[in-house]
């Protein structure tokens, strides 16, 4: 009338089995989803540095909140410059960032803009020449990076050169710290 022990050991081997063999795809599923949401978080910055920079005529400073390489720099100047309302004579300008509220930590004197990795980013101003400029003009642009998964920054924002790296393994993972940091510009040398 009803199963017997073995059945339903056999039916619980199956299930255990199915289980085994999609949590791999759905950790992957997951950790793939993170990396597409920090990607996308990192595009919105850059478009909100950019309108920053057409109100402004310059990009944030970036040595208002320490050093570009320290932990919260980056974060507490995206916090500050794009996710407020700035006056500037009788204008009002920004929000440039809305809806990270979820992403918003700390007080009102240390506020920081997270990723949705749940790291810190790096943000530096990076002065290169320009060929086709008369001169050689310098031209500001900036960098900023998000560590990734492992939070690992590997390197440093440096003015010159944009992203460098520091080829370390701090973590002894086998992977280099820099491998999975996510970058707002292709300036990066090795």
């Amino acid at each position: 009338r009803g199963f017997t022990m073995l059945e339903l050991i056999v039916v619980i081997a199956i299930i255990a089995i199915l289980a085994g063999l999609l949590l791999p795809v759905l950790t992957t599923a997951r950790r793939n989803a993170r990396n597409s949401a920090a990607r996308q978080a990192l595009q919105a910055i850059v478009m909100a540095l950019e309108k920053y920079r057409d109100d402004f005529r310059e990009y944030p400073p970036e040595s208002e909140f320490g050093d570009a390489n320290a932990d919260p720099a980056g974060s507490k100047a995206m916090a500050e410059y794009l996710c407020k309302r700035h006056l500037h004579g009788e204008a009002i300008f920004g929000p440039y960032l809305t809806n990270v509220e979820s992403r918003l930590v700390g007080d009102a004197t240390t506020k920081q803009l997270i990723s949705p990795l749940g790291t810190t980013y790096r943000y530096g101003l990076v002065s290169t020449a320009d060929a086709a400029a008369p001169g050689g003009q310098r031209v500001i642009n900036f960098m900023l990076v998000d560590p990734g998964l492992d939070g690992k920054f590997g390197g440093t924002v440096d003015n010159a050169t944009g992203f460098t790296t520091s080829n370390s393994d701090d973590d002894n993972d086998g992977n280099m710290d820099d491998l999975d940091n996510l970058y707002s510009t292709p300036i990066v040398t090795p």
